[in-house]
């Protein structure tokens, strides 16, 4: 069986990530190993069948990565699940996949930003979603269909104004600054829609000068694609 100690394939490390976002998930690689039998294929489609909560979503990123046999047929009814994160997990992994069928589910997770609280203290889900929205972004970017541009520039408009509320209201509740990650989002953003050619994109949003002239490099960079791009 294989064991955490050993240095482990990058779908393992992307699986767990993704759920564990915090960092430090190796008692997770652990416990699951000796649950399931070991970090294969056949492992995670046990845990997929089997397991709930965290470890089915790790299963589900997993079988994106590893690609088995009928693997968007197996994943793709899950884009319909009453449960949330079973959704956006399975749209994210399909769209690994460039399987159309996971765009509503993505555009909607882009959209869901509307629906969280501002001035409230941010939940599990809303905190996966922070974590999960860049790798959406990028993974529509890299795509390339072009369904998804009005979906990115609304992101961007969404993005912008709660860093406005934010800045005006700071909450009492936040442990850390969350205006450095709607910004960093709007980098991403904007980058993801140079890629797709959308050299407009800032036109009808009221950013400030400064953050109009940043964000107008970030889609310059897109459209140019250099190899590694650091945000800092």
């Amino acid at each position: 069986m294989e064991t955490a100690d050993q240095k482990l394939p990058d779908y393992v490390y992307r699986a767990f990530g993704l759920v564990h976002y915090g960092g430090g998930f190796q008692p997770a690689i652990e416990s699951f190993a000796q649950r399931w039998g070991g970090l294969d294929a056949s492992a995670f489609e046990r845990a997929f069948r089997q397991a709930e909560g965290d470890e089915k979503i790790i299963a589900i990123f997993a079988l994106g990565s590893l690609k088995p046999p009928d693997v968007q047929e197996i994943l793709a009814p899950l884009l319909q699940s009453p449960v949330r994160m079973e959704r956006w997990a399975s749209a994210i992994a399909l769209g690994w996949l460039h399987d159309e069928r996971a765009l509503p589910v993505l555009h909607t997770i882009l959209q869901y930003e509307a629906l969280l609280p501002v001035m409230e203290p941010l939940t599990d889900e809303s905190m996966c979603y922070l974590s999960y929205r860049e790798s959406i972004v990028s993974l529509l970017a890299n795509w390339g269909n072009l369904s998804s541009i009005p979906i990115l520039h609304a992101a961007l408009k969404a993005a912008w104004g709660w860093e406005l509320q934010l800045l005006a209201n700071p909450p009492s509740y936040a442990e850390f600054n969350l205006v450095p990650f709607w910004q960093t989002y709007q980098y991403t953003l904007a980058y993801a829609l140079g890629q797709l050619g959308v050299f407009g994109a800032l036109t009808d949003i009221s950013f400030s000068d400064s953050r109009r002239r940043i964000l107008m490099i970030y889609i310059a960079l897109g459209y140019l694609r250099p190899e590694r791009l650091r945000w800092q």
